[in-house]
């Protein structure tokens, strides 16, 4: 599998270096169980939002020759992105494609307080990520509003010149 991860206007594009095995989507709807007299019974709700989440590396400065191609070689890169994406409250585009490219998932989805990371004694980053759906529509209804769209863009402008000003040292 592969995993694209980019930015709500595809300037940024990052895909990740090391897919595991064990990619967990969950998707259903929001049913309930209602107890009476008669026992239980079961209401068909609304659909639900997908969620996705996994484990694992992103390398940094290593060549591994399991690694995706194309992907970022410092691990920090990734980091960044998502936390950015968090700071900014803004949801960011998921793409999970098979080996043969066929489309598993593709949807915005907003990065959870399950993103998680630490260094480990190779120097690679080990994390965990959570993302919930994001529906497209909900997007389509923040962009009809023009001063929310300009309180976004501002948001976004301002994570894009401080991570510029943060890799000169600068910040």
């Amino acid at each position: 599998m592969y995993i694209t991860l980019s930015d709500i206007s595809g300037t940024y594009v990052y895909i990740v270096p090391i897919v595991p095995p064990d990619i967990e989507i969950k998707d259903g709807g929001e049913n309930e169980t209602l107890k009476t007299v008669n026992g239980n019974i079961r209401l068909v709700g609304e659909k639900g939002l997908k969620t996705v989440s996994w484990s694992s590396i992103f390398p940094v400065y290593k060549n591994y020759g399991f690694v995706a191609v194309g992907s970022n070689v410092n691990g920090y890169d990734y980091v960044n992105f998502l936390q950015d994406a968090v700071d900014a409250k803004t949801p960011i585009r998921i793409i999970i494609t098979t080996l043969s490219k066929r489309p598993v998932c593709n949807m915005l989805a907003t990065v959870d307080d399950g993103f998680s990371w630490t260094v480990d004694t190779a120097g690679d980053i080990k994390y965990s990520i959570s993302l919930t759906e994001f529906p497209e529509k909900t997007w389509d209804y923040i962009n009809a509003s023009t001063a929310l769209k300009s309180y976004l863009q501002t948001i976004a402008v301002q994570s894009v010149a401080k991570q510029a000003l943060s890799k000169v040292g600068l910040i």
